[in-house]
């Protein structure tokens, strides 16, 4: 059995689903400053999966998709393993050359062979025909891309959504199958915002509790690909209904979390977005991960944006030197911020 190359962890799911959650720290950064990014949970569980995939071990991989989807699994910041597991499958279709990349089709190909059933296996390998596409578009803007880079981006997004589109019924009760569409939907030119309306629709009404579905839909309302901040607010307003039941206020919090990354937390300063709510929304969340030492400092960064001094020092009190690069702007606000909730 060949095995694929390994190089390297490449980005967190918070760099890519939501993906994109932050710059890393400069190179002149304090040097006492420890960069936690790459130290979670959700980073050694990307490590296993990784793992298991480049090995082989296709039946293996189908047990934690899973538990991973039945037992809706989570990390102990809150967010689903669901979505990380097949988060891996695309950012190696994203980062391997095609020699790599036809091995990892070939593990791929066996696993649907062997359990032509498993929907898991279906999603997974439209996942990572979809990092193939990207892999070949190249990560410029759209008008630096090369036209020659267009042609196999495109064969290969239209590859991707057809295979979800034939996977087993059985694809459509896991809420990744939602997410990997509106992502395909995204990328493929032809369709409709009304067909991705519909697709999230659609995947809300199957579990409206799976963070990814909104992650996907901040990325696609973004005002720089046509959408709007009153279509961002809106869709937090959304979360935090629709998924009040099991994720209370926290999912707003979330939602505008993600928003704030894509669109720079001025929006936060400026009006666009209300710091009461999402102050509110961060203080149940962080409630229901009490563990989470990162969202813990995500709530201190936008406290901070936000002038709210105290919320500030509560949430960085025992704070040392140890800092995420995925939440924070760089290291520099982060010790502006700490200093600040010092009295400094």
């Amino acid at each position: 059995m060949a095995r694929a190359r390994d190089h390297g962890a490449g980005a967190t799911l918070a760099a890519v689903l939501a993906l994109a959650l932050g710059a890393a720290a400069p190179a002149n950064a304090a040097p006492a400053l420890r960069d936690l990014d790459g130290t979670t949970e959700r980073d050694s569980y990307t490590k296993v999966t990784r793992s298991a995939f480049f090995d082989g071990r296709m039946a293996e991989l189908d047990g934690m998709g899973q538990r991973a989807r039945d037992g809706k699994e989570r990390f102990d910041d809150g967010t689903w393993k669901l979505a990380t597991f097949y988060w891996v499958f695309r950012d190696a279709g994203r980062s391997r050359d095609d020699s790599d990349a036809a091995v990892l089709r070939a593990n791929l190909d066996r696993w649907r062979t062997e359990l032509p059933d498993s929907p898991i296996a279906h999603i997974a390998l439209g996942e990572f025909v979809l990092g193939t596409a990207f892999h070949a578009r190249g990560g410029k803007f759209a008008a630096q891309v090369p036209e020659e880079n267009w042609a196999p981006f495109r064969a290969r997004v239209k590859q991707a959504r057809q295979i979800l589109e034939d996977a087993p019924p059985a694809a459509k009760k896991c809420p990744g199958w939602y997410h990997a569409m509106l992502q395909v939907l995204r990328a493929d030119g032809s369709a409709t915002r009304d067909e991705a309306t519909r697709i999230f629709e659609a995947g809300l009404a199957l579990d409206p509790s799976y963070h990814a579905l909104y992650w996907a839909r901040v990325e696609a309302l973004q005002p720089r690909w046509g959408g709007s901040f009153a279509a961002l607010r809106e869709l937090a307003e959304r979360a935090r209904t629709a998924g009040a039941a099991t994720e209370g206020k926290s999912l707003y919090a979330r939602v505008v979390w993600s928003a704030l990354q894509f669109e720079g937390q001025d929006r936060l300063s400026d009006g666009t977005f209300e710091w009461p709510p999402l102050r509110d929304g961060f203080r149940d969340l962080v409630s229901r991960t009490p563990s989470s030492a990162r969202n813990r400092q995500a709530f201190a960064r936008y406290a901070c944006v936000a002038g709210d001094r105290a919320t500030t020092a509560e949430r960085l009190r025992g704070v040392g030197d140890g800092w995420y690069s995925d939440v924070w702007q760089d290291a520099d606000q982060f010790t502006k911020c700490r200093s600040l909730a010092r009295g400094a």
